[in-house]
């Protein structure tokens, strides 16, 4: 029988990576936090287009869907939306898909942007 200081570790400290790095996502994340401080809802409007995009950042949910979603109210949601136009971590891009009229947003994370408050 073998005992449990001989068993193999279930922590592998040299494991291949499959996933490509990111070694900036933590550093942008850090960076964008206290720009929640204004209005904390924006974070979870951002956390929901994330969910909705494609691999290109785009989305296109309607906000009574993403109200549903987050429990909060159409208008808390508009302005959630409006705070991260504001500053620079989502642009829309499009009026209509299909020819029906809802925004396409694009997640641009510029976090120069968002930080700075001007194009860098």
């Amino acid at each position: 029988m073998r005992s449990i200081d001989s068993a193999p570790s279930c922590r592998q400290s040299e494991a291949p990576s499959h996933r490509p790095s990111r070694p900036n996502f933590r550093q942008k994340l850090k960076a964008i936090l206290p720009l929640f401080a204004d209005f904390p809802q924006s974070a979870a409007v951002l956390l929901a287009l994330s969910g909705y995009s494609n691999r290109n950042g785009e989305c296109w949910p309607s906000i009574k869907k993403m109200a549903r979603a987050l429990g909060m109210s159409d208008s808390t949601v508009k302005r959630g939306v409006r705070h991260l136009r504001k500053v620079g971590l989502v642009r829309i891009i499009g009026r209509t898909r299909h020819g029906m009229g809802i925004n396409i947003y694009l997640l641009t994370l510029d976090v120069a942007k968002a930080i700075t408050g001007r194009e860098v």
